[in-house]
């Protein structure tokens, strides 16, 4: 997995014509290549009321899961989404 970081709304024609279409690497912006397992939970209440109460949950659940089971390489998002 990549994060590409940096992404500006004026990026985003040329973002996708070299990324998605042409399956190239971004070169306007700074690319970060993600190791492990990550578990993106949406908790946006602003758009859907019902992802900003059961989203903090989850993310607790998930962590406190990851950490019984001893899974160091599992990254669980605690900040809000607002589109994946």
């Amino acid at each position: 997995m990549i994060r590409y970081r940096g992404l500006k709304e004026s990026d985003i024609n040329s973002f996708v014509d070299e990324v998605v279409v042409n399956r190239k690497l971004w070169s306007a912006g700074v690319q970060e290549t993600m190791t492990g397992s990550h578990v993106f939970v949406c908790s946006h209440s602003s758009r859907d009321k019902r992802c900003g109460f059961c989203g903090p949950i989850l993310i607790k659940k998930f962590k406190e899961e990851a950490e019984l089971r001893g899974l160091d390489n599992v990254s669980v998002t605690d900040r809000e989404l607002d589109k994946l």
